[in-house]
């Protein structure tokens, strides 16, 4: 905010924990939202429509027919042998003669586009990676979580007894405050413990894209012609997607 932070806010509310259990059957299109996916894709869209038009760049652009399905007069001189030269000057078939040229340019695109749909499929390997690495630590950390809170509290009751007994005179303070530091020990660490589970659960909403919710969105071969893609607002998912 372009300035020092004074230290006088202060938060209100508590985090919504314990965290509620992950849902069995989470879909793996959920992570058709995430962002860094769907850019991926969009770029190897557009690289197989370069590759498409590089190729169409390597045939001549003319009519074939005339009225009545006949012959077109632009095939015609094409063919004739005494206008050729006159037709290359005039680009009407320069795509055929160019060196070479139109060929490499579509060979570039093709190599393009490989190179993109390998870095698309890296891209959705490495989300599946990170989506299994959360789960996998999901459990572990509930229930190291579980343990240690449970041994916080116990050592909560034994700081308690330990006040009772020093004010029975049964023990000195020195007692009372051991106990003490050995509960406040072991709730730091379940709030640790709690703390890691809420992290491992943010990085995999990360993973997913967002939330547990279903929508999906917009693939881009459903895109029309000349439509630019959404990129911040989820579109709902299709039956296609939903059956899929």
């Amino acid at each position: 905010m372009g300035r020092y932070p004074s230290g006088k806010i202060l938060a209100e509310g508590e985090l919504g924990v314990p965290l509620a259990p992950l849902p069995a059957g989470i879909p793996s299109e959920l992570l058709q939202r995430r962002h860094d996916l769907r850019a991926a894709s969009f770029r190897l869209a557009a690289a197989d429509k370069r590759v498409f038009a590089a190729y169409r760049e390597r045939f001549p652009s003319l009519r074939l027919t005339a009225s009545g399905g006949s012959q077109s007069e632009q095939l015609g001189e094409l063919l004739d042998g005494e206008s050729l030269l006159w037709s290359l000057f005039a680009g009407i078939t320069a795509p055929l003669f160019d060196a070479g040229a139109l060929q490499s340019q579509q060979q570039a695109e093709q190599a393009l586009a490989a190179s993109l749909d390998q870095a698309y499929q890296q891209a959705v390997l490495n989300s599946f990676a990170e989506v299994e690495q959360a789960l996998s630590k999901e459990p572990l950390l509930q229930s190291s979580g579980q343990l240690l809170d449970a041994a916080a509290r116990d050592s909560e009751l034994a700081a308690g007894l330990a006040f009772e007994n020093y004010q029975l005179g049964l023990v000195n303070y020195i007692t009372v405050l051991e106990s003490q530091r050995r509960a406040f020990d072991a709730r730091s660490a379940a709030l640790s413990a709690l703390n890691q589970q809420v992290q491992n659960r943010l990085q995999l909403y990360q993973a997913l894209g967002g939330g547990l919710e279903t929508s999906l969105p917009l693939r881009p071969d459903s895109l029309p012609d000349g439509a630019l893609p959404d990129l911040e607002t989820p579109f709902p998912a299709t039956e296609e997607t939903n059956n899929g």
